[in-house]
């Protein structure tokens, strides 16, 4: 985990699905996978290694 993007939700970086222009998802996240991903952020956040990248 090198940085985190912050930015405004729902914001200009959303894109509709190509092969629907009413849907924005793309699925979900496994729960695993995401636990996994919080735990590694949150390790680098607390050893503040991780820059702020305002998108």
């Amino acid at each position: 985990m090198s940085e985190v993007n912050r930015f405004e939700w729902p914001g200009i970086h959303l894109r509709t699905l190509p092969s629907n222009p009413n849907r924005y998802d793309y699925g979900m996240i496994p729960p695993e996978f995401y636990e996994k991903i919080k735990a590694k952020l949150y390790e680098a956040m607390m050893k503040e290694r991780v820059p702020s990248a305002k998108r």
